[in-house]
This record gives structure tokens, sequence and C-alpha cells, in this order.
């Protein structure tokens, strides 16, 4: 049985005796302790996280800015292309540090620096930022290694390109959606906590003689009127409590993570996740990184341990002699089609052409079926909007109906 994955807060020294915060997610004490050895790191102290409010008001204040991916982006292309030109990674850094926007950045670049004044290699040098991916790191070093920098940071720089734009495709396709429904509860509540209340006098002493859908509506504008705050509260409260709830109870955890799959958009996301990786774990193979370390790499560049996980366990796999199609199929991960075009790549010696070429082929189907998801998905919720809030006001009106059509009578 394998063993469960624990989050633990470290403590460690860099070989410049520069202290640093960290947080590593692995099996026990002693692994982590050996992650950090051969990073190049001193472990002064490590402690596992038991996730409870005490530890999380315990822990310090960080102002630590994270480099995102177009920084990082536009970094890798503009030392590749110095490094071309024929500069020395050190001058290149030198020329780089002037020319950053984001104060992040530039104290990045100085820390490089630094490491490789003291003797350090990029990769050695790059090891030490926590934030930095460590499929990048993988990327540097097989470049050294292979004496080809320049064309390993572009391989880098071209992934980190396509990871943002897939990112920013995401985001700007769920953008439409979110807005409207945030529209669509503004408009409700604006109804029913200010409109509803200047009709509901007409209606008084009659309530038992409307339509259902009238008092409904009523029912429903007391509640926002009377109880808005207690509302709000409970609707934050309970995603709050249900999140606390997952995060603590790993069994809950990936049984809603096994269900969720089952929803088309969802399992979509992760193909696109899932592409992203094999991407990473294409440009390592054909950078000259061994298969199983590519697949370790390529790993990090996952955000969940659902997909984390399964991929260490091919890269264990790997190093007992699987091959690498049967090693990814066991993850359940990877759809066939894709698995076929790496299978192939494996046979005929180009498995890292082949898996880029199947990770783009991944990603570029996924994304055509969110795109034609999102396509359906916004008509559908302005018709919700307007179905919501001609619901509303048609309780009112039957309610008016009714009560005249009496009357008359």
């Amino acid at each position: 049985m394998a063993k469960s994955l624990n989050k633990f807060s470290v403590k460690a020294l860099t070989h410049a005796g520069e202290m640093r915060d960290l947080e590593i997610i692995s099996i026990s004490e002693e692994t982590v302790a050996l992650e950090l050895l051969r990073a190049g790191l001193t472990p002064l102290s490590i402690k596992a996280n038991t996730g409870n409010w005490l530890e999380l008001l315990n822990r310090p204040i960080k102002f630590d800015a994270k480099p995102n991916l177009t920084n990082l982006a536009m970094f890798t292309e503009q030392l590749a292309e110095m490094l071309k030109a024929g500069l020395t990674v050190e001058r290149a850094l030198t020329v780089l540090v002037k020319q950053q926007n984001s104060k992040t950045m530039t104290e990045l670049v100085n820390r490089l620096l630094r490491r490789l004044s003291e003797g350090s290699t990029l990769s050695t040098a790059m090891e030490a930022e926590q934030y930095l991916p460590r499929y990048l790191i993988g990327i540097v070093r097989a470049s050294e290694q292979g004496g080809r920098m320049s064309e390993g940071l572009a391989d880098a720089t071209r992934y980190l390109q396509r990871q943002m734009l897939t990112r920013r495709g995401v985001i700007n396709a769920l953008t439409y959606p979110a807005v409207v429904f945030v529209m669509i509860m503004i408009s409700l509540t604006f109804v029913l906590g200010f409109v509803i209340p200047e009709f509901e006098s007409i209606f008084a002493g009659e309530e038992h003689r409307l339509p259902k859908i009238t008092r409904l509506v009523l029912t429903l504008s007391h509640l926002v009127t009377e109880q808005g705050y207690q509302l709000l509260l409970t609707l934050i409260g309970i995603p709050v409590l249900l999140w606390i709830s997952i995060q603590k109870n790993a069994k809950l955890k990936r049984f809603i993570a096994k269900a969720a799959l089952r929803i088309s958009f969802i399992r979509l996301i992760r193909y696109v996740e899932i592409a992203n990786v094999l991407g990473v774990m294409g440009a390592l193979i054909d950078n000259g990184v061994e298969v199983s370390e590519s697949v370790q790499f390529a790993a990090q560049a996952a955000s969940t341990p659902h997909i984390r996980a399964p991929l260490k366990q091919a890269s264990t796999a790997l190093r007992e002699g699987v091959s690498v199609s049967v090693a990814l199929k066991r993850t359940n991960l990877i759809p066939e089609t894709t698995l076929s075009i790496i299978e192939v790549g494996e046979h005929t010696g180009s498995l890292g052409t082949a898996t880029m070429r199947a990770a783009q082929l991944l990603e570029t189907d996924s994304m055509y079926k969110i795109d034609r998801l999102i396509t359906l998905l916004n008509p559908v919720a302005i018709a919700l909007l307007g179905l919501m809030v001609g619901a509303v006001i048609s309780g009112v009106m039957l309610g008016i109906m009714s009560i005249n059509q009496m009357a008359v009578k």
C-alpha cells in the first residue's frame, strides 16, 4: 500500500549561508532531508504540518513575491538570446539585471549572480530558489551537461509561453460566465431586497389568496431583507467549512476529486494540465535528461497531488525497468490516443519529440472542447439570468392580477 504524502515546513541553509523557509510535500522527514541534501541545502529543522488553526496563526507572515510565468518566460528568452550571441552566463545576467522591470525578478537575478560569482553553476544557483519550477532547473542542468544552454533555454521559453497562453485562455473563457453569475446574484438581491418590498403593502392581509409563486417570492424577499447578513454568512461559511473538511480528510478529498472528473469541463481542464506536464517531460528528454528523472521533474509542473503522485510512481517504475508507455498507462491519467503517440516515439527513438507532439495535440483538442462548452455556457447563463429575474417579476404581477380579479368578483 502506497504511503500517504504529508506537507513539511523546513528551515534550511544554502551554500551562501542564506536562510530558506520552505514547504515540501513528501512521505517522511527522512525523504525530505535527502531531497534537501541533493539540492545542496543544509536542513536545520523539518516539521510536519498538522493543519490546525494554532499552527496557521503561529506561522510568520511572508511577503515573498513569486515570479510569474510572463516574467520567467521573458527572462529565459533574453538569457537564451544573449548566450546564443556569445556572452557568458555571468555577463548575460549582469546585463539582464538592469533590464528587469519587476523588483522580484531584479532580486532573483541578483541572487543568481552572487551564487555564480561564488563558483556555482546556473542550475545549482537556480535550485536554491524555492519559487522556481523544478522542471525549469532540470532543463537548465541538462543543457549545461550537453553544452547547449541557449537551445535548452529556448525550449524552456517555448514551454513557459505555451503554459502562460493556456492559462490565460482558460481564465478568459471562464470570465464571462463568472461575470454573468455575479450579475444574477446582484440582480436578484436588488429585486428581492428593494423592489419587492415596495409591492408588499398591496398584498397585506391577502397573502392566503395569492398564487404559490407569489408567496415564494415574498418569502425570499423577507429572507433577504430581514436575514440578509445571516444568509450571506451561510453562503460564505458553508463552502469554507466544506473546503476545510476536504483538506483535513484525505479519503473525502480523493472521493470528491474522482467524482469531479465525471464533469466534462473538469476533466478537460485536467487534460490541459496533463498536456503541460507531458510538454515538460518531452522537453527534458529532448535536452538529454534521463527518462525517469524527466518524469519526476515533470511531475513538479502539476498543480495537484492527484497528478504528481501517480507520475512519481511512474518514475519509480521506469527505474525498475518498465517501459515508458506502460509506466504512464498505469497512472490512469493519460488518454489512450496520447499514449499511442508516446509509444510510437519510444519505439522509433524519438521519445522527446513524440511526447511534445502528443502534449500539443492533447492540449489543442482539450482547449477546442473547452471553447465549445464555454460557447454553449454563455447563452445558458444569460437565459438563466432572464428566467430567474422574470420568475420574480412574474410572481409579483400574478399576485396583483389575482387580487384584482377577486376584487372585481
